[in-house]
């Protein structure tokens, strides 16, 4: 993908705003890393989650009240350089009369940790269903 000249990579983004009516005519993007947006003119649009290497996920829902739901998380991965991160976040989100998130709200922070600090130890693919959650690890 990222040697293609019609495909733009924004990793460690998250999509602040989408702009249009009937059809998608610009995005603005936030680079957790850099703290800066930029505003991109596109008509298409891929979001690709979890493509960090090596990315291991810990989620857990906190609460909910009608159509509106809490869940914290935790991830690990690592960048191509080998330097290993957990990123933490709380995450609110909004769902529409049929069940579909139109509203999501995310703030997450990354965190540089040595590799011997790791947490999450599964292979690739989902996490068991035994391995320790959230409050489990003091997290």
């Amino acid at each position: 993908m990222e040697t293609s000249s019609r495909i733009t990579v924004h990793a460690y983004s998250e999509i602040d705003r989408v702009e249009g009516d009937n059809s998608l005519r610009g995005v603005t993007f936030f680079n957790r890393r850099t703290g800066k947006s930029v505003a991109r003119p596109i008509e298409n649009l891929f979001v690709m989650m979890g493509a960090e290497p090596n990315y291991r996920l810990v989620k857990e829902f906190w609460g909910f009240r009608e159509n509106r739901m809490a869940v914290r998380f935790c991830y690990e991965s690592h960048d191509a350089s080998g330097q290993w991160f957990r990123s933490y976040s709380n995450e609110l989100g909004e769902s529409d009369e049929n069940g579909l998130m139109i509203f999501r709200h995310a703030s997450i922070n990354d965190l540089a940790i040595p590799e011997a600090e790791r947490l999450f130890h599964w292979p690739t693919g989902r996490r068991p269903d035994d391995h320790p959650g959230l409050r489990d690890l003091d997290l």
